[in-house]
């Protein structure tokens, strides 16, 4: 997490594309409870720029078998490569440098040497120091050595294998794994080369040249004598050896072999040489019962041949039992055949070109050869340890794609008790993802069924993947191919089933618009046959959210310009998404992972397609309302159940607010509020998300714009990216916080975190709206309706003179040409404020403060808000505006000809405020009672100076919990009732809320003879308790009967719940002064 904060770096740029036009976000989708859960992209979609690996031939034109990114499955090698070079690249080089070399390897090297017989360049590359290609080369080559003719072979080039063979066997000697796999390999090109010497027209020629390298071969075995090993590595390697030896007795003696017989292939279709060679079986030496064996499996692996041949092949297989039982070591020399009958078995039923047969031949010879491998690999005349070795090599056909072998195969390991299902899942997708050196950094699977799991590893030897796959049930691999309708029961049982099937879709698709570094990348799948599963790249552990609340905990606050980098990297992935046609619908910090310079989308589980203008409506996951993040979604998402671009831009604009306050939830800060009624007042009410000073305001415009309540009317994320660039730019001009706020001080602009706040979003619905949309009819119609129900209008107050009451109130004494002020104050104010109002050279000017600064006088004790001094100052003599109103100074406001009088006092007050802002000074006390009009010059002034405050920018805000200013609470914006801020902005909310009591008192001094001022206090017949759910509500006064049109029209922006939209007094102070020059003139 260091490295991520400490980066300093500019954001990279978005790869070249078409820009979206936002004039398509009209496009909804839409939740239609009938429609098909699961629907497949098209198939152009779903695998551009995929390609299918260890393709067979029977599998062209399937959906069938594994597909990995070019990027990792193509070679960017041109032609052939110099093998020896290939190999010390390999073994030598660094990492990234092999890596390509081994991708070469696998997608030209060994499918070329396949293609051309080429079993010595096989066994070459079996001296890479790499797992991957040495499993892949010798499983290719044991499937070459039993499917191909034995005669099609190069005697010479075989001699050669073997001298390549022998040194990788003494190198790895202490590798039981690659001991078990290379080791027959060796003992099946030997089985090849005794057969051709068998019929070789110059059988002492060879014999000669070959004997020496046999006693080479016996002289490397006998080295590994003294090698402690398990007992099937032993008894492989004395296999060997003893068809070293057999094989170098054979070319010193002249004498007839049981297997001449000509062409050995065509002779085994003859049932009388069939019926010979049985006969002839117990007088044949351990070489040749290798070779008949070998000889039958050719011709069964070649094309599944006749019955008659796979009886004969069951004759010789319980011939070979029955004839080692008896004899002395015999496991010594019967374990090797085994182990390449059991292997070919395997081999001869997972190929799919049975399929050439009829249904009922094909069923017929698999049946056969799953017989003959249960009697070999479930004998009791062989030891355990053969057995549970043997049943290991057939456990991969569980996840078979015909039912009736996984069945057999299932029999056959039920009384393994060692047998595991997820370890043999996690062996076939080692093996599956050979080409593209897939290697497991997990050893095992938890042992459980229906559910998802990831596996870390890495791929084409440097890049780090997870791999997201499921563990079937058993019953569900008896059914054989895993069809999308048991995928669908499946997914009832295990909700992750529905999301990952999503996530592995989307991922696909955008796969075609090319990689994307802020979105996380596919680089491998298979949907069928069984397992399914997904690859991706592996990402840093540390979610976005919990990036910002760890930062957030220990005070390390993430700086603006890594913000702002987070932000773009967000920002760049959804417009990636939107321009694949996409709406994500999550757009959560959850849903993002860390990375080095920048963050990366990693989530896509409810993520669905946009439908073109002309496609039908589609629906690719469950009941999405379950799912969808509840603070973060727009109106008609929660409402209406629909979805489009806009909705993905709204929701942005909600993580903008959770990335800049470092991990808080939007709307978390309405504290005391139910989830119910806050996505009440946000859905119906237009509440926006709070401004605080850690936001910049140009972030906070940016969240203002896409939360918008109406779609259209919504920013674009282009529009929204370059604002966030263009704010990053002017931050780097400008290195300090907005605001003029030090960096040490960061602490204080952020929001406390909720203590309510959950780990993780809440999901679904509210339950008032789930009723809303349970009945017929508009939702917000059926609210409001609701709403207007539950009102009760009363004109009884609700506040009494108390309630206006506070012990630092000043005592105002007018004496002759001056008022004398009486205030208290506390130490806090007068080491504070009180020594900034010294410093300011007009301070008392503005104020009429006649002796400056004040006497302080000492209280003998202090008293509630901690007042400890009360200051004694003089102004020049004014008339409060209170008393101006209820006393209807200049008339009937009412009348047009008095109007200019009364809104002259509203522009001196205008103007007072503003002055006062000027200076950085915030005043928390405006009402009528506290401003005065100065008799001598007009003006207007406030003799309340304790409340002041000094702020450092006209933006900025100070919080006070100390001063009780509940006495103006009826005048005070949502901020302040929640959470204390005080700033210019909450000034001119007061202003505006003075400007209202001063018409309303004016009205009442009219109507009613005896007056009760009480009347006019905003909002006096409102209970108390529910003044903040008002204005939360976005409440307001309503116009008094002798408030202008146009004042009113000035009054309601003033209003607004969020501080930052505003005007500020200036602003108000030019519109009064506009639309008074405008009466003069029309006048």
């Amino acid at each position: 997490m260091g490295d991520f904060d400490m980066w300093s770096g500019s954001g990279p740029p978005l790869p070249s594309r078409t820009d979206l036009h936002h004039s398509s976000d009209h496009l909804y989708l839409q939740e239609d409870d009938e429609m098909e859960t699961y629907e497949d992209f098209s198939e152009g979609e779903m695998f551009h720029k995929f390609f299918k690996i260890n393709e067979k031939p029977e599998e062209e034109g399937t959906d069938s078998g594994v597909y990995a990114s070019e990027d990792v499955c193509k070679s960017k090698l041109l032609g052939d490569q110099d093998l020896s070079n290939i190999i010390r690249c390999i073994n030598t080089a660094e990492t990234k440098t092999a890596s390509g070399m081994i991708t070469h390897v696998h997608t030209h090297t060994i499918p070329k040497a396949v293609s051309e017989c080429d079993v010595e360049t096989l066994a070459l590359l079996l001296d890479c120091d790499h797992k991957a290609i040495e499993s892949r080369v010798a499983r290719v080559m044991t499937e070459l050595l039993i499917q191909t003719d034995m005669r099609t072979h190069n005697y010479e080039k075989l001699l050669s294998s073997l001298n390549a063979l022998f040194p990788v066997l003494q190198k790895r000697a202490m590798c039981p794994e690659s001991t078990i796999g290379i080791q027959p390999v060796v003992i099946l090109v030997l089985l090849v080369l005794h057969h051709q010497s068998l019929n070789h027209p110059d059988r002492k020629a060879i014999s000669d040249s070959t004997r020496d390298n046999l006693q080479n071969y016996i002289d490397i075995m006998d080295t590994f004598s003294t090698l402690d090993s398990s007992p099937t590595v032993s008894n492989l390697r004395q296999s060997l050896r003893m068809i070293l030896t057999s094989f170098q007795e054979v070319l010193k003696t002249t004498k007839m072999s049981h297997l001449q017989l000509g062409n050995f292939s065509e002779e085994l279709h003859d049932g009388r040489h069939r019926k010979r060679l049985s006969k002839d079986f117990l007088k044949m030496s351990t070489l040749e019962h290798y070779s008949l064996i070998l000889g039958v499996i050719v011709q069964i692996s070649k094309f599944p041949g006749t019955m008659d041949t796979l009886d004969f092949f069951c004759t010789c297989v319980v011939s070979v039992l029955d004839f080692y039982k008896k004899k002395t070591n015999g496991d010594k020399h019967i374990y090797g055949l085994l182990l390449l009958t059991t292997r070919a078995i395997v081999s001869t039923l997972e190929k799919r070109h049975m399929k050439q047969t009829s249904d009922s031949t094909r069923c017929s010879l698999q049946e056969k050869l799953c017989e003959i491998l249960q009697m070999i690999v479930c004998s009791s005349k062989i030891k355990s340890e053969i057995r549970q070795a043997l049943q290991q090599e057939v456990a991969i056909l569980m996840f078979h794609e015909t039912g009736t072998i996984v069945k057999k195969v299932s029999e056959i390991l039920k009384k393994n008790t060692s047998f595991s299902l997820n370890d043999t899942l996690l062996r076939y997708l080692t093996r599956t993802l050979e080409s593209l050196s897939f290697s497991s950094h997990s050893t095992a699977i938890e042992n459980s069924f229906l559910r998802w799991q990831t596996l870390q590893g890495t791929i084409v030897g440097h890049i780090h993947v997870s791999t997201q796959v499921f563990l079937p049930a058993r019953e569900s691999l008896l059914n054989g191919t895993f069809y999308i309708d048991t995928y669908r029961q499946s997914a009832s049982k295990v909700p992750q089933t529905a999301e990952h099937y999503n996530s592995l879709k989307v991922l696909k698709k955008l796969s075609a618009y090319g990689p994307n570094e802020h979105v996380q990348r596919l680089f491998a799948f298979q949907t069928e046959p069984l397992p399914l599963f997904y690859m991706t790249e592996t990402l840093q552990e540390t979610k976005l959210s919990s990036y910002l609340l760890a930062h957030r905990k220990d005070r390390n606050w993430i700086s603006d310009k890594m913000l702002g980098l987070i932000s773009l990297g967000a920002v760049k992935a959804l417009r990636f998404l939107h321009d694949a046609g996409l709406v994500h619908r999550n757009i959560v910090a959850d849903s993002f992972r860390c990375r080095d310079q920048t963050v990366v989308l990693s989530e896509f589980s409810i993520a669905k397609t946009l439908p073109r203008e002309s496609d039908e409506l589609e629906d690719h996951s469950m009941q999405v309302t379950v799912d969808i993040p509840i603070r973060w979604s727009s109106y008609e998402s929660l409402c209406e159940d629909e979805f489009s671009h806009s909705s993905d831009v709204w929701m942005f604009g909600q993580l903008l607010y959770e990335i800049f306050t470092h991990g808080c939830h939007p709307y978390t800060d309405i504290y005391g509020y139910d989830l119910d009624d806050v996505m009440d007042i946000v859905l119906f009410h237009d509440l926006k998300p709070k401004w605080w000073p850690c936001i910049p305001l140009a972030i906070h415009n940016v969240i203002v714009e896409c939360v918008r309540a109406s779609p259209p009317e919504r920013t674009s994320l282009q529009s929204a990216q370059e604002d966030i660039e263009r704010w990053m730019e002017t931050t780097k001009r400008n290195t300090s916080h907005s605001g003029n706020i030090t960096f040490t001080n960061r602490g204080s602009l952020y929001p406390e975190l909720n203590q309510l706040q959950q780990d993780k979003p809440e999901r679904g619905t509210t339950m008032k709206l789930r009723q809303l949309k349970s009945l017929d009819g508009n939702v917000k119609a059926l609210y409001y309706n609701t709403l207007m129900k539950q009102k009760v209008q009363t004109n009884t107050l609700k506040i009494t003179e108390s309630d206006l009451t506070a012990p630092d109130h000043p005592v105002i004494r007018q004496e002759g040409i001056y008022l004398h002020i009486e205030e208290p104050v506390s130490q806090k104010f007068i080491d504070g404020p009180l020594d900034r109002m010294k410093a300011d050279s007009d301070f008392a000017t503005k104020q009429h403060i006649v002796n400056f600064p004040p006497q302080k006088k000492s209280l003998e004790s202090t008293v509630k808000n901690g007042i400890t001094h009360t200051l004694l100052y003089r102004c020049f003599k004014g008339k409060c505006l209170l008393d101006i109103a209820l006393e209807n100074l200049f008339g009937d406001p009412a009348d047009a000809e008095n109007e200019e009088a009364y809104a002259n006092i509203i522009k001196e007050a205008v103007s007072f405020v503003s002055e006062m802002h000027k200076k950085k000074w915030i005043l928390r006390d405006i009402c009528c009672s506290t401003l005065f009009k100065s008799k001598a010059k007009g003006k207007v002034f406030m003799p309340r100076i304790g409340r002041f405050l000094k702020c450092r920018s006209a933006v900025s805000c100070v919080t006070d919990t100390c001063t009780n200013t509940d006495d103006r609470r009826n005048w005070m914006p949502v901020e302040v009732l929640q959470h204390k801020a005080y700033s210019p902005a909450s000034d001119v909310y007061m202003l505006a809320m003075t400007v209202y009591e001063f018409y309303a008192s004016a009205s009442l001094s009219k109507t009613t003879p005896i007056v009760n001022r009480l009347e006019a206090v905003p909002f006096a017949t409102l209970d108390p308790k529910k003044l903040l759910d008002n204005l939360l509500r976005e409440e307001i006064p309503n116009q008094p009967t002798s408030c202008p049109e146009w004042i009113y029209r000035l009054l309601k922006p003033c209003w607004n719940r969020d501080p930052t939209r505003r005007p500020s007094a200036q602003s108000l102070l030019a519109d009064v002064e506009a639309m008074e020059k405008f009466s003069d003139d029309m006048f």
